[in-house]
């Protein structure tokens, strides 16, 4: 082997960039076995951080192997709050601005009583949000949010 020719330089740098690429997908991908994925693999520990997740397939998985839908739940943090919060799956779901999540949460069985209605009306001024909480309100439930709890 002697000395490259320019044209055989123009191949190597051409290909050195795919080469290093394909390198570093298959060391993230050798990663994934790993639990701490860097690019996926966080896993909802229960219903409400499901769906401040808006992972639809979650919520129906869990609660069809007995998890309530209306238990509050640890949501970690960076997901609607800085820091790690307990809340009812649909103030979760109304955090995260999901009309739709908050509709599959009532369609299996949700029960909201006046304070939970209330913190879920609270946590988002989304109207889609607050027109599916609106047919479902306690009849004792505020629509007046206490001061600094709006979003």
């Amino acid at each position: 082997m002697g000395r490259l020719t320019p044209s055989e330089w123009i191949v190597v740098l051409m290909t050195a960039p795919v080469a290093a690429l394909a390198i570093v997908w298959l060391l993230v991908l050798g990663i994934a076995r790993l639990e701490n994925h860097p690019l996926w693999g966080v896993d909802p520990r229960n219903v409400a951080e499901a769906a401040a997740f808006r992972d639809g397939a979650a919520i129906v998985r869990r609660v069809s192997r007995g998890e309530d839908p209306s238990a509050p739940g640890e949501v970690r943090a960076g997901f609607i709050s800085r820091e790690p919060v307990t809340v009812t799956p649909v103030e979760a779901a109304a955090r995260a601005s999901r009309e739709e999540i908050v509709r599959l949460l009532l369609d299996l069985g949700t029960r909201l009583d006046a304070a939970a209605w209330t913190r879920a009306w609270c946590s988002t001024e989304e109207p889609r949000v607050r027109a599916e909480l609106t047919p479902v309100r306690p009849p004792n439930a505020a629509v007046e949010c206490p001061a600094g709890t709006e979003p």
